[in-house]
């Protein structure tokens, strides 16, 4: 990619994650992200056809950063350091975890949910034999993200380690075997 096209984007997600920072995702507008980023108008929709692309490219950039961040308790096959990661992760990252699981609507958290059960299909998790992998998946991300949706909206004096036992309690331990 053209070095000023990456330059142009990684302007344009640092703009969205400000904003997102200062209020809800629906007031967020194309006007503003350009205004904050320093570019064009034109510019914007020269990279990303509208603000829920560039919201859901700003979830990849997250998903990857979140994946850095829990690998090495994957790798251990610590699924409960795992859980603790990424809800760390996610109230450090409120504002945006907010804006791609609530505020940015049904058709982006779908695609969220979709792009997490994508990479979580490819993680050898040791699930419950019992039921058929793909199910156990969707079943555990969908899961995770529903508990980690209402946190960001309901359950907002609940603390990480609340959360963590939550989603462990609710989802891991129901389809995830423990190692021996």
């Amino acid at each position: 990619m053209d070095a000023r096209v990456t330059r142009t984007r990684s302007l344009l997600r640092d703009a969205m994650l400000a904003l997102l920072q200062n209020g809800d995702a629906h007031s967020i507008t194309a006007q503003r992200i350009v205004a904050h980023a320093g570019v064009g108008y034109a510019t914007f929709f020269r990279h990303y056809p509208g603000v829920d692309t560039l919201l859901l490219d700003v979830a990849d950039e997250l998903m990857g950063r979140l994946v850095k961040q829990v690998a090495p308790a994957l790798v251990r096959g610590d699924v409960g350091n795992a859980v603790r990661s990424v809800v760390e992760f996610v109230d450090l990252h409120r504002h945006a975890s907010a804006a791609l699981l609530v505020g940015g609507g049904d058709a982006v958290r779908q695609e969220v949910t979709a792009r997490a059960i994508r990479y979580a299909e490819g993680l050898d998790l040791p699930f419950d034999s019992s039921v058929p992998r793909g199910l156990a998946v969707r079943v555990v991300v969908g899961g995770i993200i529903t508990i980690l949706s209402w946190w960001l909206t309901e359950g907002l004096t609940s603390s990480a380690d609340d959360v963590s036992s939550l989603i462990e309690r609710l989802t891991i331990r129901a389809l995830v075997t423990p190692e021996t």
